[in-house]
């Protein structure tokens, strides 16, 4: 049976030179419930985030459903999501820009985020 989740030797180094991850291997079988447990620095966040596209690895390898979502990162996009029990947002960054962000994981093309986006702007509030 092939895994739903697989991961191969997967290393993230941060620019101020944590590693977070050294080589990761992993596999989730479909219908198992998987659990990632370890202190804070672990590396638990950044796999999620590996795994999930929002950012990337430095090196190794990794499949949803046999899928390699470098090279697919769309149809990776509408197989799985994240739920963080913390907010994500960077509150540094203007509204604009997180729609936009928002719209592109969801498919849309740049030049359509930043339409739809528009329209919102321009809605009258009560």
């Amino acid at each position: 049976m092939a895994a739903e989740i697989q991961t191969h030797q997967l290393f993230k180094k941060y620019p101020n030179g944590t590693e977070a991850l050294k080589g990761v291997s992993l596999e989730i079988q479909k219908g198992r419930f998987f659990t990632l447990l370890g202190p804070n620095g672990a590396g638990k966040s950044t796999l999620v985030k590996i795994i999930t596209t929002l950012i990337q690895k430095d090196s190794g390898d990794f499949y949803i459903r046999g899928i390699n979502p470098e090279n697919y990162f769309s149809k990776i996009q509408k197989l799985i999501g994240v739920a963080s029990q913390d907010n994500e947002i960077d509150l540094s960054e203007n509204l604009e820009n997180l729609l936009i962000f928002q719209g592109r994981l969801f498919g849309l093309s740049r030049k359509e985020a930043i339409e739809r986006t528009n329209k919102v702007k321009n809605v009258p509030t009560n």
